[in-house]
């Protein structure tokens, strides 16, 4: 595809200039984009589901989902975030839409006391078209 090509010019220069990749590819990565109770083991089963509340204490006791905790492990250490993908009716597409909602988590990326330092980020979005 079209961005698949763009993602492989942009690897092939960033490694030609060496720059240190890290890749999240979520689909090949099969990332569920759907975010619940199974992202964290602490959340109180008889509470009201609340997913701010479930991250922020997921944070607390380091009981984030792998896939979560991956995510964000690779965020943490990163300078820079490329974004790449193809606009879905004026958005993300919805398997990182649903990335953003979990990874970038309540305490983690946001709120009061968010842990993850600030990055520089660039979008690489391709749109449909003649």
């Amino acid at each position: 595809s079209f961005n698949f090509a763009l993602h492989k010019t942009a690897v092939e220069v960033l490694e030609k200039e060496n720059f240190k990749l890290t890749i999240s590819d979520l689909y090949k990565q099969n990332f569920n984009p759907v975010a619940g109770r199974n992202d964290t083991t602490h959340f109180p089963a008889h509470d009201l589901f609340q997913l701010a509340k479930a991250q922020r204490l997921a944070l607390l006791h380091n009981s984030f989902e792998k896939s979560i905790s991956q995510e964000q492990q690779k965020l943490a250490s990163s300078d820079l975030l490329i974004f790449q993908f193809p606009l879905w009716w004026w958005s993300f597409p919805s398997i990182l839409k649903g990335w953003i909602d979990r990874v970038l988590s309540s305490g983690f990326a946001y709120g009061k006391d968010a842990t993850l330092a600030p990055k520089k980020i660039m979008y690489s979005i391709t749109t449909g078209g003649d």
